[in-house]
């Protein structure tokens, strides 16, 4: 046999990023040839036989075997895509389906042993013993992407590709097949998407660290030069929307189809938008309740010295109800004043680096700020692993959300008392 490899430049940069991002490998192309065997004419076994009972001709031949070509065209050695065509060339097709009692459409291709109960066949001209078959991954239903997420394992496993050969709809007997297929993974335009997915997280992290994207700003007013703390609400926004973007562009370059989020999914979106808005709207209202309160009491002590003044500059005689009035306003205004000084200015807060800042309250590290980051973190874990072995977004129990969405609110409930950083 003879083997052509070719590995394009692009080709190895995709394979070298979309391992560190999913443990994936890009297979080459490979294109394989060897002499066939010389034909006879063959006599099909009795109908009915089954291939256990393995059918021979009479020249011993299985009329049920794949071959690796034949004069009208050969199986499929590569293909470019999962959602490519492929042929199968069986020895005797007539034969065969009169062995086991069969019809071509309730033939399947089977690829590393997997019988594809969804791919139907089409047969070829009469007389030309071959099926052929459109490669597609129904990204909706479970059991489909469960065979085809093996299939894909063995692919990354495997330079040299997998089995392929067809299967007996009814009873599931696979046909002896010695040939392999090599499945290109990902298409001619991989490079362009892991290249868009490196520049959206490099631009995240670099706006995130030089803008205030990611960071708390309570107050109404911006401060030039000011670098705000980084807010746990937005950077848990931010986290989600990376690990989704992500994981449906590597559904997509994997099935070659749009496929929409799961509810679940959907549901920890909005968690998470919620809880960065919640926390925004408490840090506001609690910046401006505190700016709000001090600025009625420096109204009020103006106010109160003001009158002061007047009742003074009238000069009232002692003992005049006048006189008792501009006692009254001095103790007023004193006991304004000692609260207007123990109600402090609303401090703006600087950044004291990114893991104190989503840790750490006025107090130092405090739990619920670490229950909701730990929670997040598993989550994600569970989210990359789900789209990468079952080639789907995940469906998170309902519990889960419910403890996702627990933790989130026992977040924003605890912002309330929180002391400013």
């Amino acid at each position: 046999m003879c083997v052509r490899t070719s590995r394009s430049l692009c080709g190895r940069i995709s394979k070298c990023l979309l391992d560190r991002c999913f443990p994936i490998v890009l297979i080459v192309v490979l294109c394989a040839g060897s002499r066939c065997p010389a034909q006879g004419s063959d006599k099909s076994a009795p109908g009915g036989a089954s291939l256990n009972e393995t059918v021979q001709t009479d020249r011993g031949l299985n009329p049920c075997e794949v071959q690796e070509k034949n004069e009208f065209t050969p199986t499929t050695p590569y293909v470019r895509s999962i959602t490519d065509d492929v042929t199968v060339v069986v020895r005797d097709l007539d034969a065969c389906l009169k062995a086991e009692g069969s019809t071509a459409f309730q033939l399947r291709l089977a690829l590393d042993g997997t019988t594809l109960p969804k791919l139907l066949p089409t047969m070829g001209p009469s007389g030309q013993n071959y099926l052929k078959f459109s490669l597609r991954i129904d990204p909706y239903d479970r059991e489909d992407r469960a065979r085809w997420a093996k299939i894909i394992r063995a692919m990354r496993r495997s330079e040299e590709g997998v089995s392929i050969t067809l299967a007996n709809g009814k009873t599931g007997q696979v046909f002896p097949s010695a040939h392999a297929i090599v499945i290109n993974l990902y298409p001619g335009y991989t490079p362009l998407v892991v290249a868009g997915l490196a520049v959206l997280l490099i631009g995240m992290l670099v706006l995130g660290y030089r803008s205030n994207m990611l960071r708390d700003n309570p107050g109404d007013t911006h401060k030039a030069g000011m670098v705000y703390p980084f807010s746990l609400g937005r950077v848990q926004m931010a986290f989600w929307f990376y690990l989704v973007v992500a994981g449906y562009l590597y559904i997509w370059l994997l099935t070659g189809q749009s496929y929409t989020p799961t509810g679940s999914v959907l549901a920890l979106l909005g968690i998470s938008s919620a809880t960065g808005f919640a926390a925004a709207i408490v840090d506001r209202n609690k910046n401006a309740e505190a700016s709000g309160k001090r600025s009625d009491l420096e109204i009020q002590h103006a106010t109160l010295q003001s009158r002061i003044a007047e009742i003074e500059a009238a000069h009232p005689p002692a003992g005049s109800d006048l006189a008792s009035k501009l006692g009254e306003k001095k103790d007023e205004a004193a006991a304004v004043g000692l609260r207007l000084a123990s109600t402090p200015r609303p401090v703006v807060s600087k950044s004291a680096g990114i893991f104190k800042d989503l840790f750490c309250d006025g107090d130092g590290v405090s739990f619920h700020r670490f229950q909701i980051i730990v929670w997040t973190i598993v989550l994600g874990v569970v989210f990359v692993n789900a789209v990468q072995l079952d080639l789907a977004m995940p469906d998170f129990d309902a519990a889960l959300l419910g403890l996702m969405g627990l933790s989130s609110g026992t977040y924003i409930g605890f912002k309330f008392p929180e002391k400013s950083k």
